[in-house]
């Protein structure tokens, strides 16, 4: 692992697991300025883009939004052209709760800030985006007023978490609102920047409703915080593919797009080495989306390979015995007394991995050999 970085090698896995070759050179052809019609065909003729997933046919959405004069061939435009109406009317669907919570809030003096994918579809309108739910912000001592507002109007929540809580429709069960008091960042200093994000946000209509709405800095900022923690975590890998389109329109929307707010959210949060390590997988997709001016922003940080080994380290040896033992409750083994035998091979074994992520010295040591995984 000495000739090729940590870092690197963790990046080329995500980039693997998350996209195609062909959805690569896609991806690489959106954000060039050379990018013509032949181009597009030849991509197109060497893909049999019938096998793609929903989530990554929404990329033909976005190109004709960089690219309005490209054509997209007939039997693409026929799976397409009705995708995107149907995610359009998904979207207003999943807006909808926020548009009937949000008037409440309103009628009480508390303003959200929205966050994610909803604040996303505010700015860009016109495309289809992959949402789950809504998420939005309140200050601290908004947050369980808010709870208590939004209950009654048909949702349910099964815990209140650290730094959010999760709404589900009562009719249906599904995640609706995600309503946080601060951002989670895998950090102890998450709230440091919360008087700056709010100071620094605009209170606009957000589909009727009267909501804060963050500055692009900081929603890069937080894009990239989401996009770090999305592959380490991987929560969510269409959250992940879409970001990128984000962090670009932020700077095509501001020609004096200021890093230093960025770079200063990062400080207060602790959470420059995941923002280095966001934007180093970005640029490994495309080089055009960042200008020259973030260099100086990132690659001279000093703890990205020790982020970088701790990360493999989870991601290959930890991720599958968590799940493994996640699902082997107690109440099942009771139940069925088979399962005892894989939960003492299993439940040793994480406890022990878990153990030794204490000590970066020997986490180095097994990570040695997934150059080639």
């Amino acid at each position: 692992m000495q000739n090729i970085g940590t870092t690197d090698i963790l990046i080329d896995n995500f980039c693997d697991e998350i996209l195609l070759e062909n959805e690569k050179k896609l991806l690489k052809c959106i954000f060039s300025n050379d990018f013509d019609q032949s181009l597009l065909d030849v991509l197109l003729s060497n893909w049999n883009v019938g096998e793609l997933s929903e989530s990554k046919l929404l990329l033909f959405a976005y190109l004709k939004k960089y690219h309005p004069n490209l054509h997209l061939n007939d039997k693409l435009q026929k799976i397409t052209a009705p995708l995107f109406q149907r995610y359009r009317m998904n979207n207003i669907v999943i807006i909808s709760p926020f548009i009937k919570a949000g008037k409440v809030l309103n009628e009480n003096n508390i303003y959200p800030l929205i966050l994610k994918g909803l604040a996303m579809k505010h700015f860009r309108q016109d495309l289809p985006r992959i949402m789950g739910d809504v998420d939005f912000l309140v200050k601290e001592n908004d947050f369980m007023k808010s709870v208590e507002l939004i209950v009654p109007l048909g949702y349910y929540y099964e815990k209140i978490d650290v730094h959010s809580v999760d709404l589900h429709d009562k009719k249906t069960g599904r995640n609706a609102i995600d309503i946080h008091r601060f951002i989670s960042m895998g950090t102890k200093c998450e709230k440091n920047f919360l008087t700056d994000l709010y100071k620094r946000a605009s209170l606009q209509s957000v589909f009727g409703v009267k909501a804060l709405v963050p500055c692009l800095e900081d929603m890069m900022f937080i894009t990239l915080v989401n996009l770090a923690r999305n592959l380490r975590e991987a929560t969510s890998k269409a959250g992940i593919l879409y970001s990128i389109f984000d962090c670009k329109f932020f700077i095509d929307s501001k020609k004096d797009f200021d890093w230093s707010i960025v770079q200063d959210n990062a400080i207060k949060t602790d959470t420059i080495t995941q923002i280095d390590f966001a934007v180093r997988f970005i640029n490994s997709i495309s080089e055009n989306i960042f200008s020259e001016n973030i260099k100086e922003f990132y690659g001279s940080n000093k703890n990205i390979d020790k982020y970088s080994t701790m990360v493999l380290f989870k991601r290959f040896y930890l991720k599958d015995l968590r799940t493994k033992c996640r699902a082997l409750k107690l109440s099942d083994i009771f139940k069925n007394p088979s399962l005892f035998i894989s939960y003492l091979i299993l439940k040793p074994r994480y406890q022990f991995l878990k153990s030794i992520s204490k000590h970066p010295k020997l986490i180095k040591f097994l990570v040695r050999n997934l150059k080639d995984k």
